[in-house]
C-alpha cells in the first residue's frame, strides 16, 4: 500500500523557557472552564542516576507516591480522604548531567485543591520526620524490584 502525506500548515516552533519559582512560592493558573484541577509540587536537585543516593531516592519515592494504589499519598489523599481521582509522585535523575527532579501531582475537584495541598504537606512531613518501618521498606523494595523485572521483560 501507499501512504500519502500532505502538509496543510507550515510548522513554527514555539519557544519555551524555564520558569523557576522561589522556594515555597505558589503559582495558580486559573482554568474556570475546566471541571478538574491539577495539583503539582516539585523540586529540582543535582543528582545523576549513577549517584549512590539515587537508589534510596527511588525506593523512598515509590513508598511515598509512585506505587499506584499502595503508596502513602494514594492511601491518604485518594483512599482515606477521597480528595483525588489520581495522586502520586515521580523522581528522575540525569543519566549524564547532575539534574534531578521530584514531582507530586494530583487531579481533584477545584474546591478541594487546598485540602489536597494540606494532606500532601502533612504526608511529606510525616515521611520526613518519622521515616518508614522496616516492614514497609522491605515490601516497597520487593514491589519495586518486581516492577523493574517486569519492565525489563517487556
Amino acid at each position: 500500500g501507499r501512504v500519502a502525506l500532505r502538509a496543510f500548515h507550515e510548522q513554527k516552533r514555539i519557544e519555551r523557557t524555564a520558569q523557576f519559582l522561589k522556594q515555597g512560592e505558589i503559582k495558580v493558573i486559573e482554568t474556570p472552564d475546566k471541571a478538574n484541577a491539577v495539583y503539582l509540587a516539585g523540586q529540582i536537585y543535582g543528582l545523576k542516576e549513577s549517584d549512590p543516593d539515587y537508589a534510596a531516592l527511588q525506593v523512598g519515592n515509590f513508598l511515598l507516591g509512585e506505587a499506584p494504589l499502595s503508596s502513602r499519598l494514594s492511601n491518604r489523599v485518594r483512599g482515606k480522604e477521597g480528595l483525588s481521582y489520581g495522586v502520586g509522585s515521580q523522581t528522575r535523575a540525569g543519566s549524564k548531567d547532575a539534574l534531578g527532579q521530584f514531582i507530586i501531582f494530583a487531579i481533584t475537584n477545584p474546591g478541594n485543591i487546598d485540602k489536597v495541598d494540606a494532606a500532601v504537606r502533612d504526608e511529606l512531613k510525616k515521611f520526613y520526620e518519622q521515616g518508614v518501618s522496616l516492614g514497609e521498606l522491605n515490601e516497597g523494595k520487593t514491589a519495586l524490584l518486581n516492577r523493574f523485572n517486569t519492565e525489563r521483560t517487556n
